[in-house]
């Protein structure tokens, strides 16, 4: 047994605690050579306690700590004993941990990383340029978070997954709760699907933003056909009927097949991404019944497959009208709504009407360009905030209530 009663002094803790933070920075358990610095205690007891050990200095300043020489000291009272022995017990602490670990994790993500560029050669897809490119780079980095020991195994089958999907032939989408057999919610969430989404961002499959659904589907994979859709009210495919003031959802599968019937007149329906408004507008059809009133409602982000649904609405000679919200994600749905929609319009969706709402709650992320208005992107970059279509309800139900014959909304994009 080796006496370091006299080494446990209260007044010497901070110089154990400062070798044994030098082991970790230079992942060296012995601390038996080289040099490090140390910053001295301000307190005169505890320096006076150091003295002999290590260089004196001025208080708070750094000073170099020969290894060699303070090992030679601490051998003389426990032979054959390390500096880093002694300091890991003195403080508890096992050395240079830190170090271990960052080498270990090191280990871990290169074996992961030869595990996809392995998978991909073998698969026929190359490795997707992840393993290269700094968002595929994050991208692993966050898999690698999130999947920890499981990373190995689940890197093969995202791999496997995304293969797949790869070698869809054009025009053939595939079911999500098959990709997986055995486990159709694998890639309902966490690191698998994140990775696989990764996969496909780097092979130019699928964008780099956007809500996860709609990503999926860029990649030909149907997420869900029974949960989400439109709801309406005025508004059916053929052959459906319901009562006037009636909401009806009509679910991804429906919507994909749906037909509806033509107008000649170009009667409007308006679209909203709000359920607060398309319930308004449903009571006030029941109260006053009024048969011409048409409202749409995505129910927030509306997928590419709603927003075909409304392209075929457009192409049998409806008048779709469009209100958002005026926050980043509104001003997306916008732009969604009228590059993807023939003829479709904006209505109060400008920056004049941006200014006569009141815009209290700051919004988060990059504003895309309103090129319907540029003026609007300008206000609200100005300002960083958000204004709601719940602020415009009455004005919204009196057009409505007539039909929008004293309304003139934007022009159509292009």
């Amino acid at each position: 047994m080796h006496d370091l009663h006299a080494w446990t002094d209260r007044d010497l803790a901070w110089l154990w605690q400062a070798l044994a933070d030098a082991a970790d920075r230079r992942g060296d358990p012995t601390l038996a050579d080289g040099k490090i610095k140390i910053v001295l205690s301000t307190d005169p007891a505890e320096r006076a306690a150091a003295s002999g050990l290590i260089p004196p200095g001025r208080p708070g300043s750094k000073v170099t700590v020969d290894l060699g020489e303070l090992s030679t000291v601490v051998g003389h009272r426990a032979p054959g004993v390390t500096l880093g022995e002694v300091v890991a017990t003195l403080t508890g602490r096992t050395l240079a941990t830190k170090a271990l670990e960052k080498a270990a994790k090191a280990d871990h993500r290169a074996k992961v990383e030869d595990t996809i560029r392995t998978a991909c050669e073998q698969a026929g897809i190359g490795d997707l340029d992840l393993l290269t490119t700094g968002r595929g780079r994050h991208a692993v980095t966050r898999f690698l978070n999130a999947a920890g020991d499981t990373a190995i195994e689940t890197a093969r089958n995202a791999v496997s997954i995304a293969a797949t999907i790869l070698r869809l032939p054009d025009g053939e989408r595939v079911d999500r709760r098959f990709l997986v057999p055995g486990n159709p919610h694998a890639l309902d969430e966490g690191p698998l699907p994140n990775l696989v989404l990764a996969m496909l961002t780097s092979a130019g499959r699928v964008s780099t933003e956007g809500p996860t659904r709609q990503r999926w589907e860029q990649a030909g994979v149907d997420f869900d056909d029974i949960m989400g859709g439109l709801a309406m009210t005025g508004v059916l495919p053929t052959g459906w009927s319901a009562p006037l003031g009636a909401i009806v959802t009509i679910p991804p599968r429906e919507l994909a097949r749906a037909e509806w019937a033509p107008t000649s007149a170009h009667n409007p329906i308006f679209v909203t991404e709000n359920p607060s408004i398309l319930a308004a507008a449903a009571d006030m059809a029941e109260a006053e019944s009024l048969d011409h009133v048409r409202v749409v409602c995505t129910l927030g982000t509306p997928s590419g497959n709603e927003l075909a649904a409304l392209a075929r609405l457009a192409g049998q000679g409806w008048r779709l009208i469009g209100r958002f919200d005026f926050d980043p994600a509104g001003i997306n749905h916008t732009n969604a709504f009228l590059d993807q929609v023939p003829g479709a319009t904006t209505w109060r969706m400008a920056a004049t009407d941006y200014d006569h709402l009141t815009a209290t709650v700051p919004f988060t992320g990059k504003l895309s360009p309103t090129p319907w208005d540029p003026k609007l992107h300008e206000r609200m970059t100005s300002t960083g905030m958000a204004a709601f279509e719940e602020d415009l309800i009455d004005p919204v139900l009196n057009a409505l209530r007539t039909g929008f014959a004293l309304e003139h909304p934007q022009g159509p994009l292009k």
